[in-house]
């Protein structure tokens, strides 16, 4: 009954097994947010203060508050900007089908497949989650093979426990030119239809598994330029 009740906080229910997608999102923010407060009361711990505001290195030991005329000074400095998700040229984010790694924590929708463009840690990551809720996926990889920057014993373990037993696929040596929301998506023109589809390395046993779920999806097939491979897909999530 106990490990019950503790599924339950991760959205997960054990009778008639089944999932809450919005108690699975609300978890993760959550995770996210004890993680935020743990760190920063583990600085204030240390003496550090926390100013949550945007600045402006000013030179040695010194930081403008943006906006202001506001100097702060000390003998160490760290500024935090934290990140976002890089979202490389062509790509256009809608937040819907086409979605950023800080889109898919809020976990709106579990599509049926989903194309996640990089396979490095964060990809794997949310390859992980989607594969776990129902979801098939492809990994569209510019480097000749996926986690390409992994270390090579880590990445056997990888593909072996992530990789493998799940419904994912991959296209390697495949730049990813142009991903265009569902709404916007363009049928592939009669010029690019004799194009050879880009070569694609499965790391699965499954290696029909993108044409078939491609056909079921109702995706176009990725457009090919003259310079480079282009992915176009239903739903593709931007993980670099």
């Amino acid at each position: 009954m106990s490990d019950a009740e503790h599924l339950k906080g991760f959205g997960i229910t054990v009778d008639n097994v089944k999932y809450d997608r919005e108690a699975v999102a609300a978890h993760a923010k959550q995770l996210a947010s004890n993680v935020q407060k743990n760190l920063g009361n583990s600085l204030t711990a240390l003496g550090v203060d926390i100013i949550p505001q945007s600045g402006i290195y000013a030179g040695a030991n010194k930081v403008q508050k943006a906006g202001t005329n506001e100097f702060v000074t000390a003998k160490n400095i760290i500024l935090a900007p934290g990140s976002v998700p890089f979202v490389p040229p062509g790509i256009q984010i809608d937040g819907k089908t086409v979605f950023t790694s800080d889109d898919s924590l809020k976990l709106e929708w579990v599509p049926n497949w989903v194309a996640i463009i990089g396979s490095g840690y964060i990809g794997l990551e949310f390859s992980d989650v989607y594969t776990a809720l129902g979801s098939e996926v492809t990994f569209i990889e510019a480097m000749d093979t996926l986690m390409p920057t992994f270390d090579p014993e880590i990445r056997r373990v990888a593909d072996r426990l992530l990789v493998q037993p799940r419904k994912v696929d991959g296209y390697t040596s495949v730049f990813a030119a142009e991903v265009l929301p569902a709404s916007r998506a363009r049928s592939p023109s009669r010029s690019s239809s004799s194009t050879p589809r880009p070569r694609r390395r499965s790391p699965t046993r499954r290696s029909t598994w993108t044409r078939r779920s491609c056909a079921r999806a109702g995706c176009p097939t990725p457009r090919a330029s003259a310079s480079r491979p282009t992915a176009s897909r239903r739903s593709a999530a931007s993980s670099r």
